[in-house]
């Protein structure tokens, strides 16, 4: 559930958002460093105040694994964009979604709501 909630408050692409390492998180600024993103780019994305407990809970859970990624499998590995997109395949049958959430559809929700409400 966090992948998802990662991706809908943050916007970031799947490329980005499985080489988001634990240091590239600041919980001070409620931001998060994209290292070559698209077209080989840095940049910071913000993320929500009343996500940033949650979100520091996970990466505390990924520190004490010793992981170096936000997101790891349990190999110690990160995980895949074909991963990910499995992931949010399995979430949207569980609910019962006659289509798959894509992540670019996660993408664009956000970016709609933010033009939408401020």
């Amino acid at each position: 559930m966090m992948i998802v909630k990662t991706l809908l408050y943050t916007a970031v692409r799947v490329s980005e958002l499985i080489s988001i390492k634990l240091v590239d998180v600041d919980f001070r600024y409620c931001q998060i460093r994209i290292n070559n993103g698209k077209g080989k780019k840095d940049r910071i994305v913000p993320f929500p105040h009343s996500f940033k407990e949650m979100l520091a809970m996970h990466a505390d859970s990924m520190k004490k694994k010793q992981a170096v990624y936000l997101f790891e499998s349990s190999w110690k590995k990160k995980y895949t964009d074909r991963g990910i997109r499995k992931i949010l395949a399995k979430y949207s049958e569980v609910a019962g979604m006659t289509q798959n959430l894509s992540p670019h559809k996660l993408r664009h929700f956000l970016l709609t709501w933010l033009k939408l409400y401020t």
